[in-house]
């Protein structure tokens, strides 16, 4: 729910996403709970076989299977030998909310908590998320976050990421 707010926030909704829109636009419609069987089938399965499931398993090939099917090149063989590092959440507060996300190598997390610091900054109560304003401010919040995405961003254990020179405070 609370996730479903901050989109509504913002003025953008995941129904634009077959999947997301699956998932969350009835929800955030009717303020019930979202529901995905899918991919609670699949966590079930994790639940039973565990991890070999997800690297050597079943659904290891329907990962490669849809990855190939978009263009990609993943291959059994990527996911049986991936090794799990464990590193510690991005943790911030911003619009009212806690945040935990992914650390690097996923950018995606850098990206969120930048665009939101930079959303606190320019819209800082809920009157002035309305109108084009609130739309205008989540474009522009994402353009510097993803040209240091494209950028300067790998895999941490390989490459230097310059995190405190690219953060937007």
């Amino acid at each position: 729910a609370h996730t479903l707010r901050i989109f509504g926030m913002v003025g953008g909704m995941p129904g634009v996403d077959p999947l997301l829109g699956n998932v969350f636009s009835e929800a955030a419609r009717s303020e019930k709970r979202a529901k995905n069987p899918a991919l609670a089938g699949t966590l079930r399965r994790f639940g039973k076989e565990g991890a070999k499931l997800f690297y050597t398993g079943a659904l290891a090939q329907e990962i490669v299977r849809a990855a190939r099917a978009q263009g990609g090149i993943l291959t059994p063989r990527d996911l049986a030998d991936y090794k799990v590092v464990a590193r510690e959440p991005l943790r911030a507060s911003r619009l009212g909310y806690e945040w935990a996300t992914a650390p690097l190598p996923s950018a995606g997390g850098y990206t969120m908590m930048n665009s939101l610091a930079l959303l606190e900054r320019w819209l800082p109560t809920p009157a002035h998320w309305k109108g084009s304003e609130r739309y205008h401010a989540l474009i522009e919040s994402w353009k510097g976050a993803y040209l240091d995405r494209q950028g300067y961003f790998g895999d941490p254990d390989h490459v230097k990421v310059p995190l405190a020179a690219l953060n937007a405070e």
